[in-house]
Parts: structure tokens; C-alpha cells; sequence
């Protein structure tokens, strides 16, 4: 995510018509008139749509973030994998070509160079958990196992894997807290003894949000957290919220063993539950990091993004929870 510094920034120059002279200038390179795009949201990157019937290419998603801020080479890392999936034909989003005929564009702009991509808007229906059934938990399995297939391998595991976020790990395990330290010091250990596993091209964010679903095929989009990493890390990081209920009850059948079968049954891999949690844990170590590098500037946040500090900080503690459940179930 970004910082809310930057959000900040943005946000000012958006007017009540949720218009902004950044995004028309991004705008300019896939062909869009001035004021056309209206302000969406920012997290991760600016997001600016153009409405339906605007433009012939139909409604449109463009989204940028600062070339200096990490987000912008996530971006164009996540596009451009994108554009490599719909040459093969994978579920998800189609990127639109800019009028040089790019993927991703670097624009200067009067708040600095920005990476920016487009996407069209993806038709379908939008589940969140309450949403979903055994049935359709298996469908969503099915599907990340498919786009692991369709993005291709990515290289040999090793005989250990650690997770993603790491380092996240090793920063908690001197946190104040001490439940959170000794947490993040157990997943730790623990991660250097899980077993080999397939190395894969994950998406690393194939969560419920991030998905439309045409009857029984699922399309995806936002992979700005694609790359290599283990199979078991991107079954975690999509499957984060149905985690969540399946700790408090992990004998319990329903909605994430039935992703994991529907996993299982598509890629031949059955995920390891004690790596599933490993992971989960790290996930949750690099949410509550990336939250408090968003909102930990120096001094209050922005009086018009308070409320948005708040929701992030106990999105945070949550995460932090995850951490020490994870590590007590890992014993």
C-alpha cells in the first residue's frame, strides 16, 4: 500500500467532480479526453475508471503510482504478466494498449513520473465469503490452480522454503509486544523446517475481491503482488479470510478445505496444513508492515484521511492476532 502521504497528495488534487489533471495527463496516453476519468480509489495504486459509454473500448480502469515508490514497479510487473496470461488465453483482465501500443506507460506528471496501466473492466459477478459454498469454495481452488498452469513454472524449489515476507518476520520478532514477538520468532523457526514444495508464478493476492465470476469461470485482476514464490504461500494469501474461520475450528470441514481440494484435484498438489498456516502467518507479518509504513509518517495523518489511518490500524491489529493464533496452532 501506499503511504497515506501520497494518497493525500493525490486526493488533493481530485475535484467534486472526481476529476484530477494527474490522471488526465496518464489519461492522454491511451487516447482519453481531458476530465474523462474519475477518481476511484487509491491503496495500492491510483485508481481512475472511465465511465460506461465514454468510449468505445467500454469502461476502463487506469491505474498508476509513483515511478520512485515501490508500487510503481509492482505495478508494471503485475501488467506485465497480465499481458503474457491473455496471450495464452488466461482468465483475466485484458489490458488495453496505450497509443504507442505499450502496456505500461512511465508519464511525467506535475507530482512526478508515474508507471500506469489500463485494464477493462471485468464482467461478472463479485462473492465475498458469505457468499460462497462448499461448491464454489472448490470452483475458486480450481481456478488459482489454473492460473499457477497458465502462468507457467517458475523454477525448482529448494530444500527449504522461507516466506515471502520474511524479513516482516524478523522485524516482529523484536516488537514491543511480546506475544507478537514470540509469534513471529516461533513462524520463523518453523518456516525453516517445512518441506520442499513447487515454486510457482502466483498471483499473490487471488482473494475474493479480486475475482468476477461468469458461472463456473473465475477472472482475475490486480496481480501487483504476481512473482515467483512457494504454491502453498499463494493458496495462503488468497485464502486469508476463510483461513481465519478454519483457525478457530481446524477440524472443521467447509469453505477452505474445499479450496484446497479444488486445488488439490486441478494441480495434483495437496497443500501441507503446517506450511498453509507458516504462510498465513507470514502474510499476516506483511500486511501489519505494510500498514504501519502507510500510516507511520511523522505526525497525525491527513485530517481528510483519519478515518481511513483508523480502519488501516485495525486492519493491523488484526493481522498481528492472526500472527499469534498461527503460532499456537503450529504448537
Amino acid at each position: 500500500m501506499m503511504r497515506l502521504g501520497e494518497i493525500a497528495a493525490m486526493r488533493a488534487t481530485v475535484d467534486e467532480a472526481w476529476r484530477s489533471e494527474i490522471a488526465d495527463r496518464v489519461g492522454g496516453r491511451w487516447a482519453l479526453d481531458p476530465g474523462s476519468l474519475r477518481w476511484w480509489r487509491s491503496s495500492a495504486s491510483h485508481v481512475f475508471v472511465l465511465p460506461d459509454g465514454v468510449d468505445e473500448r467500454g469502461v476502463l480502469y487506469v491505474r498508476f503510482a509513483p515511478a520512485s515508490d515501490p508500487a510503481g514497479a509492482r505495478l508494471a510487473q503485475g501488467a506485465a504478466l497480465q499481458e503474457r496470461l491473455r496471450e495464452r488465453s488466461a482468465a483475466v483482465a485484458g489490458p488495453v494498449v496505450s497509443r504507442a501500443g505499450r502496456v505500461v506507460e512511465r508519464v511525467p506528471t506535475a507530482a512526478g513520473e508515474m508507471v500506469a496501466a489500463a485494464v477493462l473492466r471485468v464482467e461478472g459477478e463479485e462473492y465475498d465469503v458469505d457468499d460462497l459454498d462448499e461448491a464454489r469454495a472448490f470452483a475458486w481452488g480450481t481456478a488459482l490452480a489454473g492460473f499457477h498452469r497458465a502462468a507457467g513454472p517458475a523454477g525448482a524449489a529448494g530444500a527449504a522454503q522461507s516466506p515471502r515476507h520474511d524479513a516482516d518476520l524478523e522485524a516482529l520478532g523484536a516488537d514491543p509486544d511480546p506475544r507478537v514477538a514470540a509469534a513471529a520468532r516461533t513462524v520463523r523457526t518453523a518456516s525453516r523446517a517445512l518441506a520442499t514444495g513447487p515454486t510457482v508464478v502466483g498471483h499473490g493476492d487471488f482473494e475474493l475481491d479480486n475475482l468476477r465470476w461468469r458461472s463456473e469461470r473465475v477472472v482475475c485482476f490486480d496481480l501487483d503482488e504476481s512473482g515467483p514464490m512457494p504454491a502453498v504461500a499463494d493458496v495462503a494469501a488468497a485464502t486469508r479470510d476463510v483461513f481465519d474461520d478454519w483457525a478457530s475450528n481446524p477440524g472443521a470441514p467447509g469453505l477452505l478445505r474445499s479450496f484446497l481440494s479444488g486445488y488439490e484435484d486441478a494441480s495434483g498438489v495437496a497443500v501441507d496444513h503446517r506450511a498453509l498456516i507458516v504462510h498465513r502467518a507470514a502474510v499476516a507479518a506483511g500486511s501489519a508492515a505494510a500498514v504501519a509504513r502507510a500510516v507511520g509518517e511523522p505526525g497525525p495523518p491527513p485530517e481528510d484521511l483519519a478515518e481511513l489511518a483508523d480502519r488501516l490500524r485495525e486492519h493491523e491489529a488484526r493481522e498481528r492476532q492472526v500472527l499469534v493464533t498461527a503460532a499456537a496452532l503450529l504448537g
